[in-house]
């Protein structure tokens, strides 16, 4: 990241290159709008650099009660612009959500992997979905080793792309038991996901259906 200083100096340079063109411009002319469009993208595009930066940043936090909502909103700009044109992204966010006990960046970490590996999953475009809801779960729910009674706050990423192979999947479920070497066929973004949910005590739920697309179900225990 240490490219962004440079990259905001260009962006700062086209802004100014138009402010030029269009001192010099009637109002009326059809391209002075074309114009006050650029100044409005590279302001934008100014704002993503630096969010992404602080995305990207070693975090120095300590986890403290976090809203998923909220965190999901604040990003959701930058994603729609990560994602492109032919990607939609829809959002079923519950309200009155609980609090869970994390690092924002951590979080937005986790956040930014999914989108991203949903995408790639997307290359002729399709649609992601984001959900979150409140869920109380028995001892009978637990089937699984990490499954912990009690409350519990669900994140589901879901996309509509060619689906996550199964050796993928169990891959995966392997990283919150030990580390993946270097032969895993998983991406290091989701290894990275894995990881910040075991941390934050929670577990995920992977699935794939060829041609179909991907769900991927984050379960963290409300603070």
């Amino acid at each position: 990241m240490k490219g962004i200083p440079h990259f905001n100096n260009l962006i700062s340079a086209i802004r100014g290159f138009a402010s030029l063109a269009m001192m010099q411009m009637d109002p009326k002319d059809p391209a002075y709008n074309d114009l006050k469009q650029i100044q409005a993208t590279v302001d934008r595009a100014g704002e993503m650099t630096t969010q992404i930066f602080q995305f990207s940043r070693k975090s120095s936090e300590h986890p403290a009660p976090l809203s998923i909502n909220e965190t999901i909103e604040q990003m959701l700009d930058v994603m729609r612009c990560l994602m492109g044109s032919v990607i939609r992204i829809d959002t079923n966010l519950q309200e009155a959500i609980w609090m869970v006990s994390a690092e924002k960046s951590k979080v937005e970490q986790m956040v930014l992997s999914l989108m991203l590996n949903a995408r790639n999953a997307l290359s002729k475009g399709g649609i992601i979905s984001i959900s979150t809801r409140n869920t109380q779960l028995t001892e009978t729910d637990c089937v699984r080793p990490e499954c912990r009674p009690g409350k519990h706050v669900l994140l589901t990423v879901a996309d509509s792309g060619t689906g996550i192979p199964q050796h993928s999947i169990d891959a995966l479920h392997k990283s919150f038991m030990a580390s993946i070497g270097s032969g895993s066929s998983v991406g290091l973004g989701l290894i990275m996901v894995a990881r910040i949910v075991r941390k934050m005590n929670g577990w995920m739920n992977v699935q794939g259906i060829p041609g179909k697309g991907s769900i991927f179900e984050i379960v963290l225990p409300a603070a």
